[in-house]
């Protein structure tokens, strides 16, 4: 059908119409959404990263790990 084609926020308001519309109908209705979303700017999730000093302080740590292991097997 030719709503598996449609975006997910698309299919989730179909999905919520009444029971008894046409196809026709909602139709018309998908394109109204997209024409709506097509205004409005993307979102985008924020991708929260490491600071370097982390990274740094974690390669320090394993390193120490690594030197201390090493001892033990001597």
């Amino acid at each position: 059908m030719f709503l598996e084609r449609l975006s997910a926020d698309v299919q989730t308001i179909l999905a919520s119409a009444s029971d008894d519309l046409t196809t026709s109908k909602l139709a018309e209705i998908a394109d109204r959404v997209i024409e709506v979303q097509r205004f409005q700017p993307p979102c985008i999730a924020l991708i929260s990263t490491f600071s370097s000093s982390v990274n740094e302080q974690l390669v320090q740590q394993v390193s120490a790990l690594a030197t201390e292991l090493a001892s033990l097997k001597l």
